[in-house]
């Protein structure tokens, strides 16, 4: 799989040290640069990978997916600088609309049926399954739930669906015929991904602090890096 220079990966590295700082400091326009040069760097990144592949704009494919799925991730980090309820709930519906061509994109490297994997003898996807399910139901209802008020809609929806990118993200790893390097990264973007939004949620309706954006950016970028550098992997 296609790798980042060294450079690029310290480019990044100064600019998330330099949002979390400005963060801290409450100072609005570093942040406001900063996470939009963090968000393009990764479309950079898609969008090297589908001209280096020579893929088709207009295909209904993986690649094209993915990269919308990215696409919606930028402008969703750019509505989130905003604090206001109407900013997250904006920033929420684009994101959740990244999720949903994210699941397209695995969706099409399905080599066997989804229904007949959760009904049929894959014991450890039937568990996996239910786990994802119960966890985030225990988020939702015991965790969040309570506050969040007009959000409570909206934010189920969300839940609902990054669960299942997730679910899906381990069938794509657990699929022999994938690329291993690839199916890897997709499934450890995705876990990252619903890892860094445990730290959205609870920065807005649990608890403010510092610490929810030193370990929720770090783990989203990555995230969504991974994700990014799986373009043109599943063609080869």
């Amino acid at each position: 799989m296609s790798a980042v220079s060294p450079e690029f990966v310290s480019v990044g590295v100064v600019l998330m040290t330099t949002y979390l700082l400005a963060d801290n400091k409450k100072i609005f326009w570093i942040k406001a640069i900063t996470k939009t040069l963090m968000s393009l760097m990764f479309l950079f990144v898609g969008y090297t990978q589908i001209s280096t592949g020579n893929n088709n704009p207009l295909r209904f494919d993986y690649d094209n997916f993915l990269f919308l799925g990215l696409i919606c991730g930028a402008l969703g980090d750019v509505l989130l600088l905003g604090t206001s309820n109407r900013a997250f709930l904006s920033g929420l519906v684009v994101f959740l609309m990244g999720h949903l061509f994210y699941i397209i994109a695995f969706s099409l490297l399905f080599h066997f049926s989804l229904v007949g994997t959760l009904v049929g003898s894959n014991f450890l996807f039937r568990s996996l399954v239910s786990l994802a399910v119960l966890s985030s139901y225990m988020i939702y209802t015991y965790w969040l739930s309570p506050s969040l008020r007009n959000l409570r809609g909206p934010v189920l929806a969300y839940v609902i669906v990054i669960t299942a990118m997730l679910l899906m993200s381990f069938v794509i790893y657990t699929d022999p015929q994938n690329p291993p390097e690839a199916a890897t990264s997709v499934f450890y973007g995705a876990v990252l991904f619903f890892f860094s939004d445990l730290f959205v949620a609870r920065e807005k309706f649990i608890q403010t602090t510092i610490v929810n954006r030193i370990i929720g950016l770090p783990a989203y970028y990555v995230a969504q890096f991974l994700l990014a550098l799986t373009i043109g992997q599943f063609s080869k």
